[in-house]
């Protein structure tokens, strides 16, 4: 095993280049006195001990918080006199290591193994052992002060011989078998007393503050009533100016209706009725029409027979005979269908018309209606622009069923061509 100690001092004067260069070549054996990997990383220990040559953990902090499930294994490690500053060594397994002289001021040694390690003269203040093993190790002359060792293990180890302990939290450490000293015990006791007077000044000072606190609670609290008082009854105030104003504006509305609007649904109704039955009696004379037809249809033209009036005056009925009388006869017959199929659609059409008014009125009931129950269930607006948006959207189908009763739909030449079929029969 090397003299580190010496080998350091020889680095100090060299680059961070060579340093590297010089740690890359040590083996486990310069600098342990285990060499069985299963306790000892040679990678490990050579990360860190760059890091402190150079004075900086960055390095190695950043690899303990990439491969936080990675232990470092530097039992037995050699690290006497080297600068570990702040290095994060939580949960390291350390025992045995040689640390003396070791500067580990605010280290980070939570659940470290530290058992038999050597600690001699090493400067501990500020750092975490929170939980640490370090029985049987060696703490003389070490510098404990502001130490976290709550719950550590300390069993056997001889804290009289460390040149500071003050501050050190010592709270559910194990310290079976240590060696305290005296002088810890004094500061203990002097501490224990400081304590019991810091507690009853906390306790009087508890009692002061429940006290005030009491009493603001009592002022929060009438405060909050008489709040909620007045909350009340401004807002019994306004549901009552609500209320008054609904009544108003529902007399208004009843008002209104008696003298408007009633009138209008009075015709409206009259006028869905007529516009009814008039559509009713529309179809059934387009019925009437089209049967009338049909029954013309089933008139055989070739077994018709025609009056021949002879000069003595008696009435002969004789078959039509010869092709001329047989198309005169059918020319006859499609005209007399074609008259009744176009008044059955002209009156079809008429009834539609009169229905569509008819359904009309009965929305125009519908919408007038639902204003009124919409005006009594909700508050109208105040102005008319409001109110008048409000039924912007009512009731917008306003046209009338005879604006699809247009003169093209019925062709004239129809009647045309009756007309001339009727005079060309009585020549």
């Amino acid at each position: 095993m090397i003299d580190l100690p010496a080998y350091i001092e020889n680095l100090k004067s060299k680059s961070h280049e060579e340093i590297d260069n010089a740690i890359e070549k040590l083996t486990p054996e310069d600098v342990t006195i285990d060499t069985d990997p299963r306790g000892f990383n040679m990678d490990h220990y050579k990360l860190l001990f760059k890091c402190a040559m150079k004075s900086d953990m960055t390095k190695w902090n950043k690899f303990r918080q990439e491969n936080m499930d990675t232990r470092p294994l530097l039992v037995g490690a050699n690290l006497v006199g080297v600068n570990l500053f702040g290095a994060n060594l939580f949960g390291a397994n350390l025992a045995g290591a040689n640390l003396a002289g070791a500067h580990l001021e605010g280290a980070h040694l939570e659940g470290a193994n530290l058992r038999r390690a050597n600690l001699a003269g090493a400067n501990l203040e500020g750092a975490n052992l929170r939980r640490a093993n370090l029985a049987g190790a060696h703490l003389e002359g070490a510098n404990l002060t502001n130490v976290n060792l709550f719950g550590a293990n300390l069993a056997g180890v001889d804290l009289a011989q460390s040149i500071n302990l003050s501050r050190a939290n010592l709270e559910g450490a194990n310290l079976e078998g240590a060696n305290l000293g005296r002088r810890f015990i004094l500061n203990q006791t002097a501490k224990d007393t400081n304590n019991r007077k810091l507690e009853d000044l906390i306790e009087k000072l508890n009692q002061d503050i429940a006290r005030q606190r009491n009493i603001y609670e009592q002022k929060l609290t009438d405060l909050k009533i008489e709040q909620d008082k007045n909350i009340a009854l401004a807002i019994s105030n306004k549901s009552q100016e609500l209320e008054e104003k609904w009544k108003s504006q529902q007399e208004q509305i009843d008002e209104a209706k008696k003298d408007a609007l009633d009138p209008i649904i009075g015709e409206l109704k009259q006028k869905q009725t007529r516009m009814f039955w008039t559509s009713v009696g529309c179809f059934i004379i387009g019925a009437v029409m089209i049967a009338a037809a049909i029954s013309v249809i089933f008139i055989d033209p070739f077994s018709l027979q025609i009056s021949n009036i002879n000069q003595s005056g008696n009435k002969t009925l004789l078959p039509v005979q010869g092709m001329s009388q047989m198309i005169i006869g059918a020319a006859h017959l499609f005209a007399v269908v074609l008259l009744l199929l176009t008044l059955a659609k002209y009156f079809y059409g008429l009834g539609k018309s009169f229905m569509h008014e008819s359904i009309v009125c009965s929305e125009r009931q519908h919408t007038l209606d639902f204003s009124l129950y919409f005006l009594r269930a909700f508050p109208a607006p105040d102005n008319y622009r409001d109110r008048k948006d409000l039924f912007s959207d009512w009731n917008k189908e306003r046209n009338s069923g005879f604006h699809e009763l247009k003169p093209e739909n019925i062709d004239p030449k129809i009647i045309e061509t009756v007309a001339s079929v009727a005079s060309e029969m009585k020549k």
